[in-house]
């Protein structure tokens, strides 16, 4: 047998390569988002506006005519601001924004419309304009509480009414905990929605996760966001602003590096990579003895 001679050694075929970093999913909507876009979501906005107006009679809350206009602004303008944080809207959109919060509070006050309104609209006026006063009273904080703990049941109510809670500023004290087995049931049902293409429910309920715990882990990876941003074309192809600009919202929280709930509720949403809109996939590194 030849002896070891330590001569004729290559070091690099000694080199031990580590597995290879999993790819980072980014969404620039500087870059995913064109003119012509933006230029389509505007007009849906100018219609909305165009059509809305201050109804009274509460009768007509869910009156097809009267209010759906109001809430197409208010769902338009929020889409809007979540991709263009500098964006500022007039007087006569914000003083429809607080019409709608302000009737979806008196009506649950009252005992017509239920509190989940309220909820969904807090959050609503807090990423519009965080510096709106919901002018909520600890006993309503304490019932907001209340109701999202009912839904525990139903993953999907849950979730998006926990997310729309802290948007809005509610104190932990009045939100529930999800202990380990509700987040692998909430897990299950993401993935299942995954596994079905259902990728509009699937992201929304991804956003809500990332708003809930900023630092839990997202299953979103390339191969899902391909598919994610073909259903995004459809809707261009079809010149549905809403739906793509919805969406387009979604993948901007989720794939923002840091989320911080403002004081008094608010979104702010941190980016600290330099290229966005990219994948980078990094060349394994070697370790030389």
């Amino acid at each position: 047998m030849p002896k070891f001679n330590p001569d004729n050694l290559n070091i690099h075929e000694l080199a031990v390569e580590e597995p290879e970093k999993q790819a980072e999913v980014f969404f620039d909507p500087e870059k995913e988002i064109t003119e012509d876009d933006w230029e389509g979501i505007n007009k849906n906005l100018k219609t909305y506006e165009e059509n809305s107006g201050f109804w009274q009679d509460r009768k007509d809350f869910n009156h097809w005519q009267t209010r759906t206009p109001n809430i197409w602004l208010v769902d338009t303008m929020e889409l809007i601001k979540i991709i263009d944080p500098k964006r500022e809207f007039s007087e006569y959109e914000l003083k429809i924004l607080a019409h709608e919060y302000k009737k979806a509070y008196d009506g649950a006050e009252q005992g017509e419309e239920p509190w989940d309104l309220v909820v969904y609209g807090a959050a609503h006026s807090k990423i519009i304009n965080k510096d709106y006063d919901l002018n909520l009273t600890s006993a309503d904080k304490e019932k907001i509480g209340q109701i999202i703990e009912n839904s525990r049941k139903k993953v999907t109510n849950f979730l998006s009414l926990l997310a729309s809670a802290k948007i809005s500023g509610l104190d932990k004290n009045y939100l529930p905990e999800i202990d380990d087995l509700l987040w692998a049931k909430i897990e299950e049902h993401i993935e299942n929605l995954a596994k079905d293409q259902k990728w509009h429910a699937y992201i929304m309920h991804l956003r809500d996760m990332k708003i809930i715990n900023p630092n839990h882990k997202l299953d979103l990876n390339s191969q899902r966001l391909e598919e994610i941003k073909k259903t995004m074309e459809q809707y261009k192809e079809k010149k549905d602003w809403s739906n793509f600009f919805y969406m387009a919202s979604l993948l901007t929280i989720i794939t923002t590096d840091e989320i911080k709930i403002l004081e008094g509720g608010g979104l702010e949403l941190i980016r600290h990579k330099s290229d966005f809109g990219t994948e980078t996939s990094q060349v394994p590194e070697q370790k030389q003895f």
